[in-house]
């Protein structure tokens, strides 16, 4: 941005500086109207190249944005999908445990159930 600012302040500081030498300058009114055009033409045709250039930075740069954009994008996806992926596995996991534990305490109180009470 910085960048943009210096070439503006400069295109108007030439443009500042050519109207003042023409004015100056010892010409017929004709002659001075002339120039006065060509600068006008000049300046114009500068500040299109410029702004084509700029347009282009810009498309250059919001590609690049979008790119970036769209890759952060499929590696968050990525990233939720094993993160899913490793949340079921530990759901199942935790499942097949829990379906162990039940397992042993149904037989540990089936085993207690068969034993003769000594009260």
């Amino acid at each position: 941005m910085a960048r943009n600012g210096v070439w503006v302040g400069t295109m108007i500081g030439a443009a500042v500086g050519a109207a003042g030498a023409l004015l100056l300058a010892p010409k017929s009114g004709a002659e001075m109207r002339q120039d006065i055009a060509k600068g006008c033409r000049t300046v114009t045709t500068r500040t299109r190249k410029a702004a084509s250039q700029i347009g282009r930075k810009t498309q250059d740069i919001a590609s690049s944005v979008a790119t970036q954009t769209a890759e952060v994008f499929d590696k968050a996806k990525q990233a939720a999908a094993a993160t899913k992926t490793q949340a079921s596995e530990v759901m199942e996991q935790t499942k097949e445990a829990t379906q162990n534990v039940m397992k042993d305490v149904k037989a540990n109180n089936s085993s207690k159930a068969d034993q003769p009470n000594h009260h």
